[in-house]
């Protein structure tokens, strides 16, 4: 597996049960124009996956990040709070925030 390396600065972090550490990443960073400036690595830095927010074909990025001990939620540029599945980072949404 590769590990994720970037000079982005870190907007927020959260540590999940299963041995995940999700990262929030500023989307300015070039590494990050494709809106999955949210991540999850292992502990040993290896990425398991990148979370796709819901506006794919617009400027849309994940803007911030809360974890509740059961749900990773996010907001996104586009005003929507989603919920993300720590297994594989993929979205649900859950609202429309605007």
């Amino acid at each position: 597996m590769q590990k994720f390396a970037t000079s982005a600065e870190i907007l927020q972090r959260a540590r999940i049960p299963n041995g995940v550490i999700v990262t929030l990443y500023s989307s300015d960073a070039e590494d990050f124009k494709d809106g999955r400036n949210l991540i999850a690595t292992n502990f040993d830095g290896t990425v398991r996956w990148r979370a796709k927010p819901v506006n794919h074909g617009s400027r849309d990025c994940f803007t911030g990040i809360f974890w509740d001990g059961y749900t990773l939620k996010a907001n996104t540029f586009s005003c929507y709070q989603v919920a993300v599945d720590v297994d594989d980072g993929s979205v649900v949404v859950l609202a429309f925030t605007k």
